[in-house]
Parts: structure tokens; C-alpha cells; sequence
């Protein structure tokens, strides 16, 4: 047993630099990935000579003597930077998978100690580990003492950041503006009294676009399909319109007969019997515009939008029933098992033959694949 220990080969060890958003690369036009000692103390210098005051040269030095203090201890071992894309995100961690590939390419590690200069760098853990076991993460703190001149010098810098990158300015330039504009917008408008609300609304959204990564979503949905993402942004809309209209519906049953709201179910019917139709207009635009894209990249089961456009014209009389049923007091329940009936009847049978058509239709190939 002590033999096959002392044959183990060491591990073969990457240390890890990441600049996610690439300062390294725009300050110094270097090309990343950045590997081998004398390579990364060359461009760490040239960084430091440019942007003295960037944490990331702390990074790639520390990583430098780390790299020393194992090739000390014979631990087979090489240093590298990688870099992702000013904009952050998806794109940036993208570029970060293909550099790491690179690295590992030309140097098949076992292992990453990755060296961070805080929790910025650290998003990209997850992209690493994906790749690669990492088995420490270093991150490196400077320690300075700064007079109340040096204080406001580093805030300047911070708010030249905050102007020139866009990541920052989109939330701290970006933001304020709109609110700024509808606050003005509002005023001119003589509705001075609803400014407070407006700025709460564009606060709140832009907290939830990028706190769910919204922004993001779309931007994928652009680059997939933007006949869907138009689509869905007028579904959206029509969906809006629909709860108001029905809220609108059931305030103004309740301003007529304040005692309305003891009655529940003629408040939903009173909804249903206003927002209905626009939200299925709403949901039919949807369904039509990925009908539109499916045929557009020659996407099979196109049936099955089809098969929901029929399912939506159907199911207006179910819910005006409904709506009625809860309105109208006496109103029987005949018309409602009727028109349910039809419509299961009807998207049923539309299912069903779709169905055995693509199942001719696979048969046919296999026929003809099976003849050639």
C-alpha cells in the first residue's frame, strides 16, 4: 500500500486569475487567455503601470506568488488569466468557458485554485466547477490607509466607473433618468400629485427586471425569436387591459350597489364578463405569432398552436356561460355542459387526427429510409 501511495503522480495544479469584466484587456489590449508565468507578469506589470489603483492587479500578483510557493514545493503547477466581456452576464461567462477550454487545452489540470479579488469574480464559480474541481479560492484584500483627500479621490474614481461602464450606469444613471423624466412629464401634465407613485413604479420595476435577470430573458427572446418576443409583449399588454377592464367592471357593480360585495360570485362573473375576450385575443396573438415562427424555421407539430387557436374560440362560450351562470340568477347550467361538451368534442378530434397524421407520416420514412 505504501508503494502504490508513493507512485501516485502529484496533482497538476492551474492557478486561476479572472477579470470578468475584462479590465485587464481594454487597459492593456492584451489577448486572453493569458498563460505561463512569464506572460502574466509581463501584462500584470504593463496593468499596473496603466491602472495602479485596479484590484486585479493585486489578483494576477498574488497568483504569481502562489505559483513561486508551489513550483518551491515541486508541484507541477501553471498560472493563467482569463477574462469575460465588459457587459457581464451571459456573454461574459461564455467567453470565460471558452478561454478556461483553452487553458486546459494546452495545460490538463487536475485541479483550479482560483484567485479572486472579491465577490464580483467570485459569480463565476459555478462556471469554473462545471468544468473543472476547483480546490481553493484565494482572494486577495488590499489593505490601505487613506486622508480625507485620498477618500474623495477613490470616490471619484468610483463614479467615473459608475458614468463610463455600462453595467453600473444602466442602473445608477439609467434608473434615475426615467424616474427625472416621468417626474417632469408628470408635473407638465398638471399630475403633480401622482409623481411619488411613478417614481415607486419604475423603482420597483427596474428592481424586478434585474433581480429576475427580465432584461436578460428578452434579450435571449430577441436573439431566438423576436416575432414571439413582439408577440408576447402584446399578450402582456392585452392581459393588463383585460384586469383592469374587469377590476374596473366589478368597482363600478360595487359603487351602484355597495352591498355587491357580499355576493362573490356575481363579482367574478362581472370580471369574467369584461376581461375575457381581450385576454383571449391577447393569448390568440401569442399562439399566431409562434404558429408564424414555426413555419418560419420549418419547426415540426405546427398542430399544436393550431389546435390552441380552436381551443381559445371555443372556450369564449364556456367562460360566458360561466360568467353568465354567476350573474344571472336562475340561469340553468345547460348551455355550460353543452358548449364544455363541444369544445372537448372538438380540440379532442383535432388531437386525435393530428396525431395519426404524424403517425402515417413517420411510417412513410421509415418505409422509404428502409427501401434506400
Amino acid at each position: 500500500m505504501q508503494n502504490e501511495k508513493k507512485q501516485e503522480k502529484p496533482k497538476r495544479i492551474l492557478i486561476l486569475c479572472v477579470d470578468r469584466d475584462n479590465d485587464i484587456g481594454i487597459t492593456t489590449g492584451a489577448e486572453t487567455p493569458i498563460i505561463g508565468k512569464e506572460e502574466n507578469l509581463k501584462v500584470a506589470t504593463a496593468f499596473a503601470m496603466k491602472a495602479p489603483e485596479d484590484s486585479d492587479v493585486n489578483a494576477i500578483f498574488a497568483g504569481l506568488g502562489l505559483y513561486e510557493e508551489l513550483r518551491e514545493k515541486n508541484v507541477p503547477c501553471e498560472i493563467a488569466t482569463i477574462t469575460g466581456e465588459p457587459e457581464s452576464g451571459l456573454t461574459a461567462d461564455m467567453k470565460i468557458i471558452g478561454e478556461l477550454e483553452e487553458v486546459l487545452k494546452r495545460f490538463p489540470a487536475d485541479g483550479v485554485i482560483l484567485v479572486s479579488d472579491g465577490a464580483a469574480d467570485e459569480i463565476i464559480i459555478p462556471v469554473i466547477q462545471s468544468r473543472i474541481p476547483i480546490i481553493s479560492v484565494r482572494r486577495v484584500l488590499v489593505q490601505q490607509e487613506r486622508g480625507v483627500e485620498e477618500t474623495y479621490i477613490l470616490i471619484a474614481r468610483y463614479l467615473r466607473r459608475i458614468i463610463e461602464e455600462p453595467q453600473y450606469a444602466r442602473m445608477f444613471l439609467g434608473v434615475p433618468g426615467i424616474i427625472f423624466l416621468l417626474l417632469a412629464a408628470l408635473s407638465v401634465a398638471g399630475y403633480a400629485q401622482y409623481t411619488q407613485l411613478g417614481a415607486l413604479i419604475v423603482i420597483g420595476a427596474a428592481f424586478v427586471m434585474r433581480g429576475f435577470s427580465i432584461d436578460k430573458i428578452i434579450m435571449q427572446w430577441w436573439a431566438s425569436s423576436p416575432i414571439i418576443l413582439f408577440s408576447g409583449f402584446i399578450t402582456l399588454i392585452a392581459g393588463t387591459v383585460a384586469i383592469y377592464a374587469g377590476i374596473s367592471n366589478v368597482f363600478s357593480e360595487i359603487r351602484v350597489n355597495p352591498a355587491a360585495t357580499e355576493n362573490i360570485p356575481r363579482l367574478i362573473g362581472l370580471f369574467l364578463s369584461n376581461a375575457t375576450d381581450i385576454f383571449l385575443v391577447g393569448l390568440g396573438i401569442l399562439l399566431t405569432g409562434r404558429m408564424i415562427d414555426k413555419y418560419l424555421r420549418e419547426k415540426p407539430k405546427l398542430w399544436h398552436d393550431l389546435v390552441g387557436l380552436v381551443f381559445l374560440a371555443t372556450i369564449r362560450n364556456v367562460l360566458q356561460n360561466i360568467s353568465a351562470m354567476l350573474t344571472i340568477s336562475g340561469m340553468g347550467h345547460e348551455l355550460l355542459i353543452t358548449s364544455l361538451i363541444v369544445t372537448a368534442g372538438i380540440c379532442s378530434s383535432l388531437i386525435v387526427i393530428f396525431t395519426l397524421i404524424d403517425k402515417i407520416r413517420e411510417r412513410k420514412r421509415g418505409k422509404s429510409e428502409e427501401k434506400e
